[in-house]
């Protein structure tokens, strides 16, 4: 049975809303969702995130509540989910949640919130995900040093918006290896 409101959903435990049958929240609306508390989000299953962004009932997910999704489920959510968040959130993403991030997840990160990732993040990044950030993402990221550890493969995924965003100090920084590999 398919759960009526997010009234019905209120009373429920983090431990309930995850033991709750994926074609049981189908009948949700983005409301419903929206009203979820933290805690509920985070114990979403990664299956019940994709019945949920299938439906298109994840778009008023605050970043809060993106934040606090599980890492197996990140890859189900649309890429607009990820346009809410702030710096401050996005250096709350555990190391878990940035792996499983997609390029247009990344590409969809405001660049302001963008400077929430460290040195250590972008360098952990595939190279998929590294050619998801913008001209303008690089930009911001080279300002505070956050793109000279990348590694030849990184670089090479990077698109060309990206590369031309660089600034020359950073384009100087990029030692042979970078560059030959």
């Amino acid at each position: 049975a398919a759960l009526a409101t997010s009234g019905d959903l209120a009373t429920l435990s983090a431990a309930q809303i995850a033991a709750v049958a994926p074609a049981a929240l189908a009948g949700l609306n983005v409301a419903d969702v929206a009203a979820l508390s933290v805690e509920q989000v985070a114990a979403l299953t990664a299956a019940q995130v994709a019945t949920l962004a299938a439906s298109g009932d994840l778009a008023g997910l605050t970043a809060a509540q993106v934040v606090a999704i599980a890492p197996a489920a990140i890859a189900s959510l649309p890429a607009a989910a990820f346009s809410t968040l702030n710096a401050t959130q996005v250096e709350q993403l555990s190391g878990e949640q940035l792996a499983a991030l997609l390029p247009a997840q990344i590409a969809a990160i405001p660049v302001g919130a963008i400077t929430g990732l460290t040195a250590a993040d972008i360098t952990a990044m595939s190279p998929e995900q590294v050619s998801g950030l913008t001209g303008a993402q690089a930009t911001a990221l080279a300002a505070s040093g956050d793109l000279v550890g990348l590694s030849a493969a990184q670089i090479d995924a990077l698109a060309p918006a990206a590369i031309a965003a660089l600034p020359a100090a950073v384009i100087g920084a990029l030692t042979s290896q970078n560059i030959d590999d």
